[in-house]
Parts: structure tokens; sequence; C-alpha cells
């Protein structure tokens, strides 16, 4: 074993094993201890994108392996599925990058022999991905669709039941995109519009909201941090509803990430807005949230 020089991605690995062996993904993240904001997010989307596509990636470690997946040791088995991700879902990681992360976390976590078997499935993930061997679609359409979108089976036989292999499909399809981002601005009436990068477009009907087509590196952007926050339109919805006014006091209860209270207290003006939490880390990011967008009457 040998010092590692990646702590994100060995982080990572710890991540997905205690969540293999029953931890919840949510609080594990809660209580990393990777404190950097991009480091967060890669941590974040390379965890989230292996447990999503488990069951795909899996079954290609296994077409070009002789050795069962299940047979290797945990921490192995994480770097196989984390590089294989890498590979097959995130275009922005040079496949050489991909590939030599993983063996170095090979050789961290176990010794060069290790390290040796998990470049040559990598490599031939990059030379014949095209070859993997999914389950019969034809003889097994249920197991077919759970591995190949990464599905529980029980759920996709259920679909299929219901709906009919064209449904179900565009269903699967359409659960595995990623959900767009909205962001709202701090202050609807004056706040600097994102650069033209980010192809951000106003949302109908929601003033002071806009969806981002291209969000990579939006959240690093100077202009996000002096006066934007994500929240789902959704969200922003149920304080339209409340309708509060200049004046108001208004308890957030589930404040975290704190979009809610950011909104509440541009209402409010010379009011108040109290925010709560059951989740003390959660609470934490609603107050460094407030405090980035000079949210002073928020308690």
């Amino acid at each position: 074993m040998t010092r590692s020089t990646d702590p994100v991605r060995q982080t990572a690995v710890r991540l997905l094993t205690e969540v293999e062996e029953g931890a919840r993904l949510e609080q594990l993240l809660e209580t990393t201890t990777v404190t950097d904001a991009r480091d967060r997010r890669l941590l974040h989307q390379l965890v989230a994108g292996v447990v999503k596509w488990r069951d795909r990636i899996d079954c290609v470690v296994d077409s070009f392996s002789k050795r069962p997946l299940a047979s290797l040791s945990p921490p192995i088995r994480q770097v196989l599925r984390i590089g294989t991700y890498q590979l097959l879902w995130l275009d922005r990681v040079p496949e050489r990058a991909a590939v030599h992360s993983a063996v170095e976390l090979a050789k961290h976590f176990e010794h060069a022999g290790t390290a040796g078997f998990v470049n040559a499935i990598l490599r031939r993930v990059i030379a014949e991905g095209r070859l993997v061997a999914y389950p019969d679609r034809d003889a097994d359409p249920e197991e077919f669709y759970s591995v190949f979108y990464s599905h529980p089976r029980w759920l996709v036989s259920r679909w299929l039941h219901r709906w009919g292999t064209s449904r179900t499909e565009d269903l699967l399809r359409a659960n595995n995109e990623a959900p767009p981002i909205y962001l709202r601005a701090a202050d609807a009436d004056g706040h600097a519009p994102l650069p033209a990068v980010f192809g951000a477009k106003a949302v109908d009907g929601h003033p002071g909201v806009v969806r981002v087509s291209q969000p990579e590196g939006v959240f690093d952007d100077p202009t996000f941090a002096s006066g934007w926050f994500a929240q789902d339109v959704n969200a922003g919805l149920a304080v339209r509803l409340l309708a509060p006014e200049p004046g108001d006091q208004v308890l957030d209860v589930c404040a975290a990430p704190g979009g809610k209270s950011a909104q509440l207290a541009a209402c409010v003006g010379d009011g108040s807005v109290t925010s709560t939490d059951i989740s003390p880390k959660r609470l934490q990011r609603v107050r460094e949230n407030l405090r980035r967008l000079r949210r002073a009457r928020v308690i």
C-alpha cells in the first residue's frame, strides 16, 4: 500500500464501500471531511454516478474480467467502478487520466499486481466498450432493461406489465437524465446577469429564475457567488404561495440549503426569518449561503 495522491477519489472508494454495506449515501456525504467546494462536487459526482449506474457498470466490468467483480476486495470493486464510470459517462475526464487515477488508487489500496489488473480491465473498456455482454433483450427483457438502465428489476417488471416496452424504456431513459439546474437571483430587481457561457434562460412565470443549460463552473463564478443561489422552481412556489409581506416574521422549517430562507428574506424586508433544520451540517450550509448573499435578517 502506498500513500494516496488523490484524496477525493480515495474518499469516493471509502464511501462507495460503505454504501455497498448498507449506509445511506446522503448521510455519508454530509459527514465527509472533504471541504473544498470543487472537490466536494467532484466527490458527489463520482459517488452518486457510480451508485446510479452500478448495475450497468458491473456488467461492463464483468464482460472484460476473468475474475467476477463480486470476488474482488471491496476497495478494488469501487476503484473499477469509478474508473469505468469516468470512462463511459464523464467526457471531461480524459481516458488516460481516468485510467491513471484508477491504477494509482489500486496501488494505494493493494499492490502493483492489482494495479496492473485494473489497468488491463479499463484499457479493455476503452478498446472494446461496444462488446459488452448485456443480458439478451429478447430472452429476458426485464433483466436487460434492469441492467442496461441500472434500475431495480422489480420496478422494471412492474412498468413492463403496466405500460409495455416502448413506454417503459422512455421512462427508464428519462429517469436517468440529469435534472435541470435552476438558479434564482437573490434580488430579482437588481441582480447581475450570469455570463453567457452558462446558457442561462429566463423561466416563464418565475421572475428572477433562470435555467442553466451549461452548468460547468457556474458555482465558482463570481457573479453567482455575489447574487444567485440554486433552487428548484417548485421550492420557490412555496414562498410565492405563502406571499410574505414586509415586516412579517417567518419560520422556515427544513431550511437547508437556504434557498427558501434567502427568498423569504427578500420579501419580508425589515421583518425576520428564522431558519431551522434537523441536520447541524445542513444548517451550516444555510448559514454559509445566507452569509454569501448578505441576508442579515435571518436567524
